[in-house]
């Protein structure tokens, strides 16, 4: 998401990373990971994921500014504010009851772009490749305990052949 609220790939990445539960330490994998990544533009961002929210599928963005900032929360069915407070209805649990709607749209879409009702993908192949080896970049910091310096990553990821059609579109 990030590459594509800022338009270009993070230049550095570092990550660290700790698992808490039993089962998941032993498939050598991590609950609780927390990610930094720096842009060319200057934008410094960070995520945090846990396997464990109690309160549910947190996922919110927000971007500070010189200018003011956004922010897009948890969606919700309602709410309330009144003098003597807020209540608000839980997020949603997991993944697939929060992206339930999304997952409608991305299918919609593949089948119209099969049928030929529409001919421009939302998604191209090289934000596709390049979110994944950016995940790799990162899983390479978590296990390293180092900064990653993306561009290198890359370059060395594909000895040098950053030129392919598919990365570049």
């Amino acid at each position: 998401m990030l590459r594509w609220i800022l338009e270009e790939d993070p230049v550095t990445v570092y990550t660290t990373a700790h698992t808490f539960d039993p089962e998941i330490k032993a498939l050598d994998d991590y609950d609780t990971v927390f990610v930094v990544l720096k842009f060319p533009c200057g934008v410094i961002a960070h995520i945090d994921a846990s396997r464990h929210c109690v309160f549910g599928y947190d996922q919110t963005v927000q971007i500070y500014g010189e200018k003011g900032n956004i922010i897009s929360d948890n969606p919700l069915k309602s709410g309330l504010i009144r003098n003597g407070g807020a209540e608000r209805d839980e997020i949603f649990y997991s993944f697939p009851t929060r992206y339930a709607a999304a997952y409608q749209e991305e299918l919609k879409h593949f089948v119209d772009l099969i049928k030929g009702t529409t001919s421009v993908s939302r998604v191209k192949p090289s934000d596709t490749l390049r979110a994944t080896y950016l995940c790799e970049a990162v899983e390479e910091s978590c296990r390293t305990g180092k900064v990653i310096n993306v561009p290198s990553f890359f370059q060395n990821l594909f000895k040098g052949k950053t030129d392919d059609p598919l990365l570049n579109e």
